[in-house]
């Protein structure tokens, strides 16, 4: 209090003043009042936030002026400290601090001189108001925890991209799907910025390419997912070409084009939930030469070469005997090891080796798996692991981890072409 101020006033009158604000800080005026302040700060479009803080306001003005009444001093002799301070400070000059004047001042000082004792409010009571207040802020909680609001479907979350030009839709200008002649053996899915080809597809395999899922991740569906083949050939606009070719957006268009025809002609409806399972995990064991960071402007001269002779550049490569398959790698990124060691346990493997980038390796791993129907997966998991502990460093390890799934909701067969 300012000096000016405390030199007008009574011994009474300044006593009942110093109660008033200590009354104040046992309730934590001060803080809750800051509280509220930066509530209305971000939310300030809404009117209830300013009309509680209103009432906040001369609550705490009232149920202090109780306390300071209720503790003997005489309402003249509050009432005249008061209007003694308003004449010289009329309120704080903090937004979120306590000022006399704060509230109305008139209705306040016509409650002073009109001062009735309150009776105690009993202990039941007290459990009532508290049992109320967590019920009011409990009951929607419970509520929304009991009755989960599904997010919506993947393929109903597309969005159009607008390209170059006059092109607004990001959807291939050209679909071509017709029965596949294939009835098992290896399939086909090759996606680029310039179209998809598929050869003896299921629909599966299509949905885990454009969604970037490993096998495990993807539940639901009706059985022909896994067993009607289609051969698929789409081109891509020019535009859209073009687009698909500027840094950092490579990646993107392809897939998106590819979930829009999934969507358009199979009806393909997604969703995605999150359930605590066992994995797998793959770790730094320890540091190996054997995988090496690849160079950015390695064309790969020395490496694998195309039918026309020509350096093939990143990709990785395979050389599958019975005895033993030898994977190459050049410019791969680790998260492919992932995608292998998933499609080999069939269970859902998380990269946690903190390795960003892409490297050149060669793993070679045992042959002797029991998918001889795909030489290039014929091997364990046990084997998988052994070669890559030996020869890259890395290693497969069982956890316990909260993982995304993809769930098919609908999807119906194409019609052919």
């Amino acid at each position: 209090m300012p000096a000016h101020v405390a030199k007008n006033l009574t011994d009474d009158e300044l006593t009942a003043v110093f109660v008033h604000e200590l009354c104040h800080l046992r309730r934590h005026d001060n803080l809750l009042a800051l509280f509220h302040t930066l509530v209305q700060a971000l939310f300030w479009f809404h009117p209830l936030l300013w009309f509680i803080g209103a009432k906040l306001l001369e609550e705490r003005e009232r149920a202090c002026d109780q306390h300071v009444l209720d503790s003997g001093t005489r309402p003249k002799i509050y009432a005249e400290g008061i209007l003694k301070v308003c004449r010289s400070s009329l309120e704080s000059t903090a937004v979120c601090g306590c000022g006399i004047a704060g509230s109305d001042l008139k209705k306040r000082m016509e409650d002073i001189m009109n001062h009735h004792a309150l009776p105690k409010i009993s202990l039941i009571k007290k459990v009532a108001l508290t049992l109320s207040a967590a019920a009011a802020l409990l009951v929607p909680v419970a509520y929304g925890v009991l009755h989960p609001t599904s997010p919506p479907p993947i393929a109903a979350r597309h969005t159009s991209v607008t390209l170059t030009g006059a092109d607004e839709v990001l959807s291939y200008e050209s679909v071509s799907i017709k029965a596949s002649a294939s009835s098992g053996g290896p399939t086909m899915t090759l996606l680029r910025p310039d179209g998809l080809t598929a050869k003896g597809a299921t629909l599966r395999t299509m949905i885990l390419a454009a969604y970037g899922l490993q096998d495990a991740q993807l539940t639901g569906g009706p059985e022909w997912i896994n067993s009607t083949r289609y051969d698929i050939d789409a081109k891509a606009k020019l535009p859209a070409v073009a687009e698909s070719y500027k840094p950092g957006e490579g990646p993107k268009l392809p897939g998106q084009m590819m979930k829009a025809l999934l969507a358009d002609r199979f009806h393909l409806v997604l969703r995605q939930e999150t359930k605590n399972q066992e994995v797998l995990a793959l770790v730094v064991e320890k540091q190996n030469p054997n995988l090496r960071p690849a160079k950015t402007d390695d064309a790969y001269a020395d490496g694998f070469h195309g039918p026309d002779g020509k350096p093939a550049g990143p990709g990785l490569f395979e050389n599958a005997l019975p005895q033993r398959i030898t994977l190459t790698g050049q410019g791969i990124p680790v998260g492919f090891v992932t995608r292998l060691a998933s499609e080999i346990s069939k269970r859902i493997v998380l990269d946690k080796t903190g390795l960003s980038g892409k490297y050149d390796f060669t793993l070679t791993v045992r042959g002797g798996g029991t998918n001889a129907a795909e030489p290039m997966f014929n091997f364990s998991e046990e084997a998988l692991n052994d070669a890559l502990r030996q020869q890259l460093g890395l290693q497969l390890v069982a956890k316990q981890s909260g993982v995304d799934l993809t769930v098919i909701e609908h999807a119906e067969k194409a019609k052919l072409d």
